[in-house]
């Protein structure tokens, strides 16, 4: 019996340990994890990071309904994330900015993750999660460059075909402003020619300089296009910090 009582001592004494130390990793994780019972949909445990970004204390979420958390809509119009049976099936399912409510009533998008688990005869679900802001703010980073690298290898090609003739066009407009007496008819075409050409040369120019993509506002019929005079320009620090 004392042989068996110091084994059962032993035995608690490591449990407890072995969750001390799950308590910390879980509660070190990054990512928001979540334990649910998969059955009542009551939550039973969760980590320092959800309950950050959710905005209850861990006494708080524990017994709450997870389907809370997740509204049937978002300003996305993604659906909250039921699992399909795929995900039943293989235990596992994953859904892209989901949108997600918080304590204050504020909803943002999320990246999840959930697992289904059986133990002991009870199902449990594991949710894992993260907010999709970093994750949109780089794949709407990348799309601004392969954006801007399009709209500059476009600009180089125009500013290529335009530069050649306009050339000629500016060179014998000079040549014909010289002949023709300044005051003359004729001599003020041959001058408006010149500045209309130089007009030309500077908005190539500036199709050379794109730096950003920026778009004029839409002015009756006529839709957004280019704007290669903000485009062209420098971000000012001072602008942005003010």
């Amino acid at each position: 019996m004392l042989a068996l009582l110091m084994a059962s001592i032993i035995e608690r004494r490591q449990l407890a340990q072995e969750r001390e130390r799950f308590r910390a990793v879980l509660d070190d994780a990054t990512d928001a994890v979540r334990i649910v019972d998969a059955d009542t949909h009551r939550i039973l445990d969760c980590n320092r990071a959800d309950c950050e970004v959710s905005g209850f204390a861990r006494d708080a979420m524990v017994g709450r309904d997870s389907r809370q958390f997740w509204p049937d809509s978002g300003p996305s119009g993604a659906a909250r994330p039921e699992p399909s049976p795929e995900a039943r099936a293989t235990g596992i399912s994953r859904v892209l900015s989901v949108p997600f409510m918080t304590a204050s009533g504020r909803t943002l998008a999320v990246d999840c993750s959930r697992r289904f688990v059986a133990y002991r005869g009870r199902r449990y679900e594991i949710v894992i999660y993260r907010d999709a802001g970093e994750r949109l703010a780089a794949e709407e980073a990348r799309r601004e460059a392969a954006s801007l690298r399009s709209v500059n290898l476009l600009a180089q090609a125009a500013a290529h075909e335009i530069n050649n003739p306009l050339a000629i066009i500016m060179g014998y407009s000079q040549l014909l402003e010289d002949r023709l007496a300044a005051e003359t008819e004729e001599g003020g075409w041959a001058r408006t020619c010149r500045r209309a050409g130089g007009r030309i040369r500077d908005a190539v120019g500036r199709l050379n300089r794109i730096v950003r993509i920026e778009s004029t506002e839409q002015s009756g019929a006529l839709p957004p296009i280019l704007d290669t005079e903000r485009s062209a320009e420098k971000p000012d620090p001072d602008a942005r910090g003010g």
